[in-house]
């Protein structure tokens, strides 16, 4: 599977005036669109529901930080041209919609649960896009840009006899960013 970690989309509206971008999540995903973001020179944001994860994000490229709660989010209302999510599960979407400009995007390459009233999305204009798999060339395009821009991804590596507890923390959401199960040779197993 060539999953799309956010280039396609940036890579798409990296043009002006698309330039202030929020991305909703610091995980596995959102880590590596920050990194992205920053090198398409976008004006970037990161959102989280998780406070401590400020330096990471700022570290990771992103100009500002945001905890998503409504009495935040309502004093960046009309600030993005884009949102990127790159969280999954419940979120709260009114807030966070009304940070676009009118004639906005929001681009989902996460997997959250989405409900939210039509009127003031339909008033102020706004598109939807998904973005899940990339091509072949697309990836390829993407690997060479990474390189060239030294955009790595944060990862854990864990021995393969430990498949269950790396199993554990990302289900805990404690993977910091992404966790590599590497194979034991034979005289390091514990």
């Amino acid at each position: 599977m060539r999953r799309d970690h956010g280039y396609s989309p940036l890579r798409s509206f990296a043009a002006p005036p698309s330039r202030k971008l929020g991305v909703i999540g610091v995980g596995g995903l959102g880590h590596l669109a920050l990194q992205f973001a920053r090198a398409f020179g976008y004006e970037v944001t990161a959102i989280s529901s998780s406070p401590e994860k400020r330096e990471q994000a700022l570290a990771f490229g992103a100009d500002h930080f945001v905890v998503s709660d409504r009495a935040t989010l309502s004093e960046l209302e009309f600030t993005f041209d884009l949102l990127l999510c790159t969280a999954s599960g419940r979120i709260d979407w009114v807030p966070l919609l009304d940070t676009l400009k009118k004639d906005g995007k929001l681009i989902l390459v996460g997997f959250p649960d989405v409900e939210f009233n039509s009127t003031d999305r339909v008033a102020h204009q706004l598109s939807i896009i998904t973005s899940f798999l990339g091509s072949r060339a697309r990836m390829r395009e993407m690997l060479t840009f990474a390189h060239a821009q030294a955009i790595t991804p944060a990862i854990e590596q864990m021995p393969m006899s430990q498949v269950n507890e790396a199993l554990q923390r990302v289900r805990d959401n404690k993977a910091r960013y992404r966790i590599v199960l590497v194979n034991e040779t034979e005289g390091t197993r514990t």
